[in-house]
């Protein structure tokens, strides 16, 4: 890219192409990786709002709260529902 400069007018001409060529290259990139992300973390939020969802029913119907605590005298057990939905956010964010 260099080599082009020493060869006068010609050379500078196309080393302009050839940064401009980069410049456009470089910003497709950034947009392109931007776009991913976005995405990314997109899916990995509805994914979450429908495992905590669905978990926490589980957890709330058949009265399965109620016999845990009984269950749980000593209490191991220490806000279970609050519990679910930040293993459902470790679990989306290492996967995703």
């Amino acid at each position: 890219m260099f080599a082009a400069l020493s060869h006068g007018p010609e050379g500078e001409a196309e080393f302009n192409k050839v940064t401009k060529l980069l410049a456009v290259y470089i910003v497709c990139s950034v947009l392109a990786r931007a776009i991913e992300e976005l995405l990314k973390g997109m899916w990995a939020l509805e994914w979450r709002k429908f495992l905590t969802r669905r978990l926490l029913r589980s957890y709330v119907t058949g009265n399965v709260f109620y016999t845990l605590k009984l269950e749980d005298a000593a209490g191991v057990v220490d806000n279970p529902d609050q519990r679910i939905c930040q293993d459902v956010d470790e679990f989306t964010q290492s996967a995703v």
